[in-house]
């Protein structure tokens, strides 16, 4: 039987032990109006519902192997290389706040985690992004490449909260994770483009490509020390020296909180800016 996953937990980050249900009834922290069914799931990702007219975003039911079945945020709206929609949100990170998903994650936990989610309560599927953060572990990130065969990457960066129909920047490229090389990214720059007019690509596509996944107990940077433990809030990433451009940003600690948020260039200790500069709110999207 499939596990199924409550992913949405009243002010509170839900882990993987904490969020299994049962089948029925459904609680309280389930959305109540997914927009698919537990019995018709999505098969590994949001990638079948590229290209289609009518797809709407919002959160769907994905079955990712055959032991668990999630509720996962399907992005319907962003074109990319001519296809529109078909993408999985795997990572946010919204400005200010404290608890945040990956703070102080270890190596294990970064690969093996479903979908964490934290944020208020959702009564209902809702496509309100700014209520709430999410934290896929890099191995589901592959299935869900694999799965889609386009292995492309959207980062959306608003820099403070708003319409969300009016975000600040929005790129795409084609990427790769190499597990057997520290879960490695590399991304093809060739294919790297913004969207909707935005021109200036993020460093995560222009200077993280080729960087090992790191973490606090696990430090595969090309800093002297560590870039999670020292400056990035104990979050992972793919540090090279350190977190410039990182989703992360310093943690929500750092620099009095000012640069706690998602970055789409620089580390400068400010919130964000149109400009693309500071801490802002940001969306990593896979296909």
């Amino acid at each position: 039987m499939l596990r199924t996953i409550a992913p949405l937990c009243a002010l509170l980050i839900c882990s993987v032990a904490e969020a299994q249900v049962p089948a029925a009834p459904e609680t309280k922290s389930v959305p109540r109006e997914a927009l698919n069914t537990r019995a018709s799931p999505l098969n590994q990702s949001c990638g079948s519902m590229a290209g289609k007219q009518n797809a709407k975003s919002g959160f769907y039911w994905v079955t990712l192997d055959d032991e668990h079945q999630v509720l996962m945020y399907c992005n319907n709206d962003t074109t990319f290389d001519n296809l529109k929609g078909g993408w999985t949100l795997v990572w946010s990170n919204l400005r200010g706040g404290r608890g945040k998903l990956v703070s102080d994650l270890h190596w294990g936990a970064s690969i093996e985690t479903l979908p964490r989610y934290r944020g208020a309560m959702i009564t209902q599927a809702s496509q309100d992004l700014q209520s709430f953060e999410v934290f896929t572990g890099l191995r589901w990130w592959r299935r869900i490449i694999d799965a889609g065969k386009r292995r492309e990457m959207a980062y959306v960066w608003a820099h403070n909260y708003g319409d969300l129909n009016q975000v600040d920047r929005q790129a795409g490229c084609q990427f790769d994770l190499v597990p057997t090389d520290g879960w490695m990214i590399t991304f093809k720059q060739a294919s790297c483009k913004g969207i909707a007019g935005t021109t200036e690509l993020p460093e995560l596509f222009t200077n993280q490509g080729g960087n090992r996944w790191s973490t606090i107990d696990q430090d595969n940077d090309k800093y002297p020390g560590s870039c999670a433990s020292l400056y990035g809030g104990g979050a992972p990433w793919w540090y090279h020296s350190c977190w410039s451009g990182s989703i992360s940003g310093g943690g929500e600690l750092a620099d009095g909180g000012q640069s706690n948020g998602a970055y789409w260039k620089g580390m400068a200790s400010k919130w964000g800016e149109a400009d693309g500069t500071g801490a802002g709110n940001g969306w990593l999207y896979i296909r």
